[in-house]
């Protein structure tokens, strides 16, 4: 169906959308670091909304509680947390206008390359697989330093290295994407 509509987005509303699954722990996905940069944009409640898509909350309870408490506080943010079909996961990703993924590391980024083959700009770390496919000829990366785990996070063990993005870049993104239709249309 109409996903915004559905979650009582307005049709004018530029729609930032952020999907992950909890079971790939989200330190490594960083829901926090995509809030902050939303938070930073200037753009929450100011004609822009953050779509956020998680699945698997069985077994995560910790790190989805973190995340509701962090998404309250953020107006213009709307938390999915129910199972969709591929066909309805396809129809959020078009019903959005681009999609961000702030990640610390990635394997290869699936739904940064659907959003891309839907012809949806994408904000996305600069770092890790991403990086290998995403660059400003075709969309937005983001700046990032490389960090070392000071503990373990799942299979990620401490002393490993993966990045950390620069939230205030994302939020600058966000903000030249919603200002510059033809940029995004462009990318």
């Amino acid at each position: 169906g109409d996903f915004r509509e559905q979650f009582g987005l307005p049709r004018d509303c530029y729609l930032f959308l952020f999907l992950y699954d909890l079971n790939s722990y989200s330190e490594r996905k960083n829901p926090a670091a995509v809030l902050e940069a939303f938070r930073r944009s200037g753009l929450a409640g100011a004609g822009a909304a953050l779509v956020v898509k998680i699945h698997n909350v069985a077994g995560n309870e910790a790190d989805f509680e973190n995340l509701q408490a962090a998404v309250a506080t953020l107006p213009g943010t709307v938390l999915i947390t129910r199972t969709l079909s591929r066909r309805e996961l396809y129809e959020l990703e078009s019903a959005c206008d681009c999609f961000v993924s702030l990640h610390r590391s990635e394997g290869y980024g699936l739904a940064v390359g659907e959003c891309m083959y839907l012809g949806k700009p994408v904000i996305s770390t600069d770092w890790s697989a991403t990086a290998e496919f995403v660059d400003e000829t075709c969309g937005c990366p983001v700046r990032s330093r490389t960090v070392v785990l000071e503990r373990n996070h799942g299979p990620y063990a401490k002393g490993q290295i993966w990045a950390e993005p620069d939230v205030e870049h994302a939020g600058w993104w966000m903000r030249r994407l919603f200002e510059d239709r033809a940029l995004g249309q462009r990318l």
